[in-house]
């Protein structure tokens, strides 16, 4: 492992304190995708645990798979930035190692998101998000929406 690679993955698990009070993050959802074929469309299902150190960052391993027969699998990884445009409303951006299983190889990729939350209450959320992971010599693209629940 480069000395890149080490210094993402310590600043990923590391704590970033802001003095406020800490978050877990369960989110749940569905999507449709380019997973390397062009102009096929697949679905997507994702669980995601986070943990979020501030209102501003946090970290999320997430589990996505897409069950067709490319029989996809992965784990990422993510670091999460979150900017707040109102009480209930904020962007977010994450980036991240993603550990996949696709079409019968795995391996070690890379993988970013932008999206956009909207909080009902304290703890519960809707998002949507563009995801991009790159699986070795496959580029995947992703809409994803989902539900939030932070306890």
């Amino acid at each position: 492992m480069n000395r890149k690679s080490l210094l993402l993955t310590l600043l990923l698990l590391s704590p970033i304190s802001e003095a406020n009070e800490s978050t877990y993050i369960l989110g749940v959802g569905a999507g449709v995708g380019d997973y390397g074929e062009s102009n096929i469309s697949r679905a997507n299902y994702h669980v995601s645990l986070g943990y979020q150190y501030s209102e501003s960052w946090g970290t999320e391993l997430n589990y996505l798979a897409e069950g067709s027969e490319l029989n996809l699998e992965s784990y990422t990884l993510n670091l999460k930035r979150n900017f707040s445009l109102s009480k209930s409303n904020e962007l977010y951006l994450k980036v991240g190692f993603v550990y996949y299983d696709y079409l019968k190889e795995s391996g070690i990729g890379g993988a970013a998101s932008a999206g956009w939350q909207l909080k009902f209450s304290k703890c519960l959320g809707l998002y949507t998000e563009y995801s991009y992971s790159y699986l070795g010599e496959v580029d995947t693209v992703a809409l994803n929406v989902g539900f939030t629940y932070n306890f």
